[in-house]
């Protein structure tokens, strides 16, 4: 789907059905699979510090997961809070 709304009410959706599945705990999306290698990456500086040289900057992978991903892996929250149904774009961030 092109229109972003959209995918995530897709996404919402295959959720609602997978759950709704007998034998089924728990349900969880995520872009990339644990282990799974590919990854999607983003460079960033650091307030205060000096940006370092092209090639050699700090950067970060990350994933796109659905809010019961870690509860689905069983992944256990060591501080803070897990994210909800109501974590979208243009809420309070959940971690910075």
């Amino acid at each position: 789907y092109p229109n972003e709304d959209r995918q995530i009410t897709f996404y919402e959706e295959i959720q609602q059905r997978a759950r709704a599945l007998l034998g089924i705990n728990s349900v969880a999306i995520t872009d990339v699979l644990p282990l799974g290698g590919d990854s999607s990456m983003f460079g960033f500086t650091i307030d205060g510090r000096s940006p370092k040289p092209d090639g050699k900057g700090d950067n970060a992978q990350y994933r796109r997961v659905s809010s019961d991903y870690f509860r689905t892996l069983r992944a256990p929250l060591k501080q803070g809070r897990a994210f909800t149904e109501l974590d979208r774009k243009g809420t309070p961030l959940v971690a910075t």
